[in-house]
């Protein structure tokens, strides 16, 4: 059985997978639905839309981390960004 972990400055056991993956490059990406979309309702397509135009004009790294955000339960489904 592979071990991860190692001991960091204080002693402490520590995931290595973990100190590997904190290493490389990450974009934290915050994204309101809404306001992406120029719409207070978006439907599904306009969501669709404003992704891949986001997608594409800021091509993110494969570590980047998305936080989607939307105003009301309304506008749920049409937040299925990702």
């Amino acid at each position: 059985m592979t071990q991860f972990l190692s001991t960091n400055e204080q002693g402490e056991q520590i995931n290595k997978k973990t100190l590997s993956s904190i290493r490389k490059p990450r974009t934290i990406h915050l994204i309101n639905t809404e306001n992406l979309s120029k719409a207070f309702n978006p439907t599904l397509e306009q969501v669709i839309d404003a992704r891949r135009k986001y997608i594409d004009t800021l091509r993110p790294g494969e570590n980047d981390q998305f936080l989607v955000t939307f105003s009301s339960k309304t506008n749920l489904a049409a937040a299925a960004f990702g």
